[in-house]
């Protein structure tokens, strides 16, 4: 024979569970982590206004940077353009790349018209 016994209703929806309350010791725990907490957040803001001022600081010198390369590239190019002018012969040497041993080259080109032009003043 079957079981005829109806099963107990399920409990209402408005029943909740309640744990238990914390004890001290854990009242005590939590609200000492809470605190850490708290105080762990501000030195995070802390920190990260910091850093975004460093950076700010950093994007700041990064473009003057820039700007005085510009201007001392502008300077060199037009410096190399008036040398070309006033000696076509050099201009060949500025067309061409660098390339393994032309730095010596130019080094000992530029030495020997400084003692040429030392020679010519005397």
């Amino acid at each position: 024979m079957a079981d005829t016994t109806p099963s107990p209703p399920p409990p209402p929806a408005s029943a909740t569970f309640d744990p238990p309350p914390f004890t001290p010791e854990v009242q005590k725990w939590r609200s000492t982590l809470d605190t850490q907490v708290k105080a762990y957040k501000v030195d995070i803001l802390e920190l990260k206004k910091e850093l975004n001022s460093e950076l700010n600081q950093l994007r700041i010198e990064f473009k003057e940077l820039n700007t005085n390369l510009q201007v001392q590239q502008n300077s060199l190019t037009s410096g190399r353009r008036n040398l070309i002018k006033d000696d076509p012969q050099r201009a060949q040497e500025f067309a061409n790349p660098i390339v393994k041993g032309s730095m010596h080259k130019a080094a000992a080109a530029a030495e020997e018209a400084s003692s040429s032009d030392t020679e010519n003043q005397a």
